[in-house]
């Protein structure tokens, strides 16, 4: 029988490799046996599919499941099983979920992987054969490869991890107390292992195809403030500064109405990294720009008599106290044509922001000043109601 897609790892005889790498070990004649709990619910002894009845017998080999190789205590399950409240017939019900799982488990031979103790009741199978320990494995396989610097084989590690998922984890211990620690830790390690495969792609260059990625992680976790930065990031290297500034504006709007709080140093550091222009690694955003020649036609002949004129502008230019040169004098005596030769000096070896001309002869009122500038610098925001000045 064919295996169900997205079933961890295909089960294999004694010592033969996975895909990944990995072995799934039997135990002498016995079929060897998984279970999937990364998902709805599989167990099956070789290829062949068990079924496991109603919600507490489901419950119960989740929870043996879990605890695979450790023992398990009849008293344990049913406190687990009916929460502090069990019917007086609660252990012999245990006992028949038992030998009904046990008769399920068998192999050919009739022998099953589910042991009886004086500690109690252990499912005695190889940590593999759970797909919650190979999707921790793989996760601690991709952080260290990160951490090596091995962005490549921890995105395969990570993916690989994460294609075990095939639903919400372990959903038979839903509304039970005993489940919902195990659940909010599988789901923080998922968001982890997606956080970190994340990371991971993006150290490939891969900025383009994250974004949709975190925008929808981002509405399933709208408060998660790394998951903002990241995606400001991706948006920022595919020169989108206008919208990677926008998801800022939105993830502080919620956490000030959500939380009542400010943004996190993490992710104002990055928003204030993003106005100056200074995320590390990352281009310059927007479209190249053109060079000055493209903008404003250079003049045929070289700039005449103004040598004291241009040097002085270039020093205050330099100068990082300095923010604003103005050139003034009468209309034509020639500051357009120093400008642009001061423009065209600093191209040569344009400043961290570039060098941009932006023509004012056709603005005629003080109020279209700012927008011809923005226009020109493609900075006009990308939502609506935002001041051009903000």
């Amino acid at each position: 029988m064919a295996r169900p897609v997205g079933f961890g790892a295909r089960v294999r005889q004694f010592g033969q490799p996975s895909t990944y790498g990995e072995e799934v070990h039997g135990q002498g004649d016995l079929a060897a046996v998984t279970v999937g709990l990364l998902g709805p619910l599989e167990v099956r002894v070789g290829d062949r599919p068990v079924s496991l009845g109603g919600q507490r017998p489901r419950a119960l080999i989740s929870l043996l499941a879990l605890s695979a190789g450790r023992p398990l205590s009849t008293s344990r399950l049913v406190d687990a099983l009916w929460e502090g409240n069990p019917p007086a017939a609660a252990a012999n019900t245990v006992q028949v979920y038992l030998s009904r799982l046990r008769r399920a488990l068998a192999g050919p031979d009739g022998n099953a992987p589910l042991r009886t103790s004086a500690a109690g009741y252990t499912l005695d199978v190889p940590d593999d054969a759970v797909d919650v320990s190979r999707f921790e494995r793989r996760v601690a396989e991709g952080h260290a490869r990160l951490s090596a610097g091995d962005a490549a084989g921890s995105s395969r590690a990570l993916r690989s991890a994460l294609e075990l998922w095939r639903g919400p984890a372990v959903p038979d211990l839903v509304g039970l107390r005993a489940g919902e620690a195990v659940i909010a830790r599988l789901d923080a390690r998922r968001l982890a292992a997606q956080v970190e495969r994340i990371d991971a792609d993006a150290a490939l260059g891969r900025h383009a195809p994250l974004i949709p990625e975190l925008q929808e992680l981002i509405r399933l976790h709208p408060l998660h403030e790394g998951l903002v930065v990241r995606l400001m990031t991706a948006l920022y290297r595919c020169g989108r500064q206008a919208e990677a500034l926008a998801a800022y504006a939105e993830a502080a709007t919620r956490l000030a109405e959500e939380l009542g709080v400010d943004p996190g140093p993490q992710l104002s550091g990055i928003h204030g990294q993003m106005l100056r222009q200074e995320v590390p690694g990352a281009p310059a955003p927007g479209p190249a720009r053109p060079p000055t020649a493209a903008v404003l036609s250079r003049p045929r002949h070289g700039l005449v008599g103004r040598s004291q004129e241009l040097t002085r502008a270039l020093e205050l230019l330099a100068d990082p106290r300095v923010r604003l040169v103005t050139l003034l004098g009468p209309g034509g005596t020639g500051k357009t044509r120093l400008a642009l030769e001061i423009a065209d000096r600093l191209a040569e070896r344009p400043p961290p922001g570039g060098v941009v001309v932006v023509p004012l002869s056709g603005v005629d009122e003080p109020a279209e000043l700012l927008a011809e500038v923005c226009r020109t610098l493609d900075a006009v925001p990308a939502w609506s109601g935002e001041p051009l000045l903000d």
